[in-house]
């Protein structure tokens, strides 16, 4: 959320409790709407905190024991999280932005006549500089998400291309192409499975076509397939899961440094003058819809932002580039229902920062150009392989027939010519012959079958 309340105790360490966990926690139990950290039942080490404190994307604010009274977050009574705010009047498009606060309750103690008991803290209020918050304990504070161990080298540098080109939209652009160059040959594997794939794709309608009540024969005749073009399905996914925990890494690395506040893409221009905030192109607040435009709680804000706009268009022009051409109804609409999630996304994207929105145009520019390398660098496919599927059809569908006689071209001609006889077929060739000669033969011949034979014969 936009505020989400953190904590650190030594028994559960760092935690987090979301602006919508809060928010719905509220709304769930009307009678006791606070949610409790912990409570008095639980281990004084459950009870006692090195920080607690409101999170926000840049900004932290949090109470922390004073230098001079280390233990005065040590043994508390309970603490709890809060929103300070009429959750029944919070619509669900809204809780992410709720305010949220928290309070803490002391262990009792007994007061001597005319005695008295003091307890100092300290409240930090400040950015969310590493350093900064490294020096007050809050180090934890910044949420990297899954890969912290990917995330904190790759601001490192992000804040060393920076400190050469001195420009934060150019340090991100750097980063990406480092980061998608040194994963180039990954990133090749899988595009020329992709590429494989796609090439295998009329073979693989042919062997739907042909074994379509007969699932067990479809996927031995499809093993076989592969088999014969040495191609592992599966091979492709390897490199994508390796790529995913970077991508995830890099995407957390940009939104949450604070270094990217304020800093504008192209200095002395107005537009997309905030890397942490969306660009901005124009205000469109004053002829939109308020559900859409109002500020706080409109869907796409008061804004009309380009860079979304073109991170979608290239997600779609990659799409396009990247599947395979559909062979089945099924199949093109899977691809439909992707591309109309593509321009859902869109929405979802309509407010992310700029400076994030700079790495998915540079990651997906990247990638058009990576598939146009690898399709430069694949040998191509034998035409003849491609033209005779897997059951030995061409590409009406028909098994080809033997030639008759000697037509003028043919072995037999040119051996009458004096000239040298053709090289014998491939090793390839006489497996799809034999195959073809297989499959041409039924397995198990109907009543019909036997009966439009001999028809046959008697004509």
């Amino acid at each position: 959320g936009q505020r989400d309340v953190i904590y650190n105790t030594p028994f559960a360490s760092h935690d987090i409790r979301t602006t919508r966990q809060i928010n719905d926690h509220a709304k769930k139990t009307p009678a006791q709407p606070d949610m409790i950290l912990f409570s008095e039942n639980e281990p004084a080490e459950a009870r006692s905190l090195k920080y607690i404190g409101l999170d926000a994307q840049y900004f932290n604010a949090s109470l922390i024991p004073h230098p001079d009274a280390p233990d005065s977050l040590s043994n508390l009574r309970q603490a709890g999280a809060s929103a300070v705010a009429n959750v029944e009047d919070i619509v669900k498009s809204q809780a992410q932005a709720t305010n949220v606060s928290f309070w803490i309750d002391s262990a009792e103690s007994a007061i001597a006549a005319e005695g008295q008991i003091s307890q100092r803290y300290q409240v930090f209020l400040g950015p969310k500089d590493t350093q900064v918050l490294a020096d007050h304990g809050l180090d934890r504070a910044i949420e990297y998400g899954w890969f912290p161990w990917i995330a904190k080298p790759l601001s490192a540098i992000l804040h060393f291309f920076y400190a050469i080109v001195r420009n934060y939209g150019l340090a991100i652009v750097m980063l990406t192409v480092m980061v998608r160059g040194l994963m180039f040959p990954l990133g090749r594997k899988a595009a020329m499975n992709a590429q494989r794939m796609q090439e295998l794709q009329p073979e693989l309608k042919r062997i739907n076509e042909l074994y379509k009540d007969n699932m067990e024969k479809r996927a031995k005749a499809m093993q076989e397939l592969y088999a014969k073009h040495n191609f592992k399905p599966l091979a492709g996914c390897l490199p994508m899961f390796i790529q995913l925990p970077i991508f995830i890494g890099l995407y957390r690395c940009l939104s949450v440094d604070i270094s990217l506040r304020q800093q504008p893409l192209i200095p002395g221009i107005e537009w997309c003058s905030n890397l942490a905030a969306p660009d901005q192109l124009l205000d469109w607040s004053s002829w939109m819809p308020a559900f859409f435009a109002e500020r706080g709680v409109g869907w796409l804000g008061p804004y009309f932002n380009i860079l979304p706009m073109v991170t979608v268009l290239l997600f779609i022009v990659q799409q396009k580039m990247l599947m395979p051409k559909a062979t089945d109804d099924q199949t093109r609409m899977t691809q439909n229902m992707m591309q109309v999630m593509t321009i859902f996304m869109g929405v979802l994207f309509f407010k992310v920062p700029s400076g994030l929105c700079i790495y998915f145009i540079t990651s997906s520019l990247w990638s058009l150009v990576e598939r146009k390398l690898v399709k430069r660098m694949t040998p191509p496919t034998s035409p003849a392989l491609l033209a005779a599927g897997a059951d030995g059809k061409g590409p009406d569908g028909k098994f080809p027939s033997k030639p008759s006689g000697n037509p003028k071209g043919s072995p037999g001609s040119r051996k009458r010519r004096g000239e040298s006889e053709a090289a014998p077929p491939s090793k390839t060739a006489s497996k799809m012959q034999e195959l073809a000669k297989m499959l041409e033969k039924p397995a198990v011949k109907s009543a019909t079958q036997r009966g439009s034979r001999k028809n046959r014969k008697r004509n």
